[in-house]
This record gives structure tokens, C-alpha cells and sequence, in this order.
């Protein structure tokens, strides 16, 4: 099921819905899967990872 993002339907199954993207449903103006990357990119360079840290043995005092 592709309720939430049609563009990744077959388009077989867009014309059993009667859909044509771009017509009936606009086209995705953001690739999710692409920003999501560069994204997680850029934070990697801000916060690095908890897994490259070493633990603290500080208690705060």
C-alpha cells in the first residue's frame, strides 16, 4: 500500500487507482530518502557519534 507516498507504487497499481502523479497527486517536491543522508551527514561533522566517544568516568563533581 502507498497511501502516504504514491510515487513509489507500480504504475500498475496507479492506474487500477485511476492516479496519474503530477495530475490527480502532485509529484514529490523533496527525495526523503536523499535528504535524509545528507542530513545525517552534516550532523555527524556538528555531534559525532556516541559509538566514537569514549565513556566518562566523571560524575559531574
Amino acid at each position: 500500500m502507498h497511501a502516504h507516498a504514491p510515487w513509489r507504487a507500480k504504475p500498475d497499481a496507479l492506474k487500477t487507482a485511476k492516479i496519474s502523479l503530477g495530475a490527480d497527486y502532485p509529484q514529490p517536491v523533496v527525495d526523503h530518502d536523499a535528504a535524509r543522508k545528507r542530513t545525517l551527514a552534516r550532523y555527524s561533522v556538528v555531534r559525532p557519534s556516541k559509538r566514537t566517544t569514549a565513556p566518562s568516568d566523571d560524575d559531574g563533581d
